[in-house]
């Protein structure tokens, strides 16, 4: 199990949700990986109309990076070549990392931080029948109290 890829598939959801339609990603079976932005990598590229959103996905040796708020700042300043409208920039994080991402953003300027949607994404572990013992069927003990 590829904990980044399954991040990315849940930021994914999160741009479906707002109209955007995927154009690159990372770990995509049909779609290509994303270009470089400047010199830094980034998980998916997509669009809505004339619109363009970046996505990342940072996890604990990102946020501990001193280059963060220089990348943010970038990536969130991004422009679309030809309408010259705000690229979006989506960043995905686990849950218990969306404290320090948070900090992060608010040292940040706030024309900066208008572009950036920030979602916390939790994995759902898959169901299996026989992993959780209630699950189990009853034994003998339980029928003889």
């Amino acid at each position: 199990m590829n904990l980044r890829k399954d991040l990315i598939d849940l930021l994914v959801t999160q741009f479906w949700a707002d109209g955007y339609k995927i154009i690159h990603r990372k770990f995509g079976n049909y779609l290509t990986d994303p270009p470089l932005v400047g010199n830094y990598t980034i998980d998916m590229l997509a669009r809505k109309g004339n619109k363009f959103a970046i996505g990342v996905i940072l996890q604990e040796n990102d946020l501990r990076s001193s280059d963060l708020p220089r990348m943010l700042a970038f990536l969130s300043s991004r422009k679309s070549k030809f309408a010259n409208s705000d690229a979006m920039l989506y960043i995905g994080v686990e849950p218990y990392l969306y404290v320090k991402l948070a900090a992060v953003m608010h040292k940040m300027d706030a024309s900066l931080t208008k572009n950036i949607r920030s979602f916390p994404l939790q994995l759902i572990p898959e169901m299996n029948l026989f992993s959780n013992p209630s699950m189990h069927a009853p034994t003998a003990a339980a029928f003889f109290r």
